[in-house]
């Protein structure tokens, strides 16, 4: 009875090593996947900001293009107030708000 213990107590010997360089591949790829998931959020905030403000501009230059020129400068003067009164800053995930929110703080801007 005694050597099938220290039979398999032998066996079981230096077992910490592979698992433990097979945990540190695997905590590396963690690290790496959210390095990835982070810019890809970052990336897609950015490029969301660029897109609304692109339509904001859009819906100014068919006003001007249709002869509303007071309501295309509504809408250039509310976007200026937002940017230099209520923006923290105009960098992706700082800006202090959402998209709905700037949208809705250039409304109430321009409805006076």
């Amino acid at each position: 009875m005694r050597t099938i213990l220290s039979r398999t107590h032998k066996d079981q010997a230096g077992q910490a090593l592979p698992l433990f360089g097979i945990m540190v591949f695997v905590l590396l790829g963690f690290v790496a996947m959210s390095i990835d998931v982070g810019r890809y959020v970052w990336a897609r905030t950015s490029m969301q900001a660029g897109v609304d403000a692109a339509a904001i501009a859009a819906a100014q230059m068919m006003l001007e293009h249709l002869g509303e020129a007071d309501a295309a400068g509504l809408i250039e003067k509310a976007i200026k107030k937002v940017v230099s009164q209520d923006l923290k800053s105009l960098s992706a995930g700082h800006m202090g708000y959402s998209t709905t929110e700037v949208g809705d703080l250039a409304a109430k801007y321009i409805s006076g």
